[in-house]
């Protein structure tokens, strides 16, 4: 978690080169940042009750940290996009799954 704050800074500089979209900068920040959020569920896991290292075992680079994360999110985002006839659900789709 503690470079969150270069993985943020690399997506502004990223997203300085790529084509500007209105939603696509800030779901690249979020992108970027989004698959730390599973040291929080380690945390929790902590307050719960498990030992340190078994609750980093278990959360923390799991689910968030493979090659299928950024493809479902993309789905998700493609589907709601596709629902609603909406293009910024589409591009804030390819932002985070870019900055994950």
């Amino acid at each position: 978690m503690a470079q969150s704050g270069i993985h943020a800074f690399s997506s502004i500089i990223l997203s300085k080169s790529l084509k500007y979209e209105k939603w696509l900068v800030p779901s690249l920040i979020f992108g970027s940042i989004l698959p730390d959020i599973d040291i929080l569920f380690a945390a929790i896991g902590f307050i719960l009750g498990l030992n340190i290292y078994d609750a980093e075992a278990i959360f923390h680079r799991t689910f968030t940290h493979n090659i299928f994360f950024p493809i479902i999110i993309y789905l998700i985002f493609l589907s709601v996009a596709e629902i609603t006839s909406n293009k910024k659900f589409r591009t804030i789709g390819k932002g985070i799954s870019f900055g994950i």
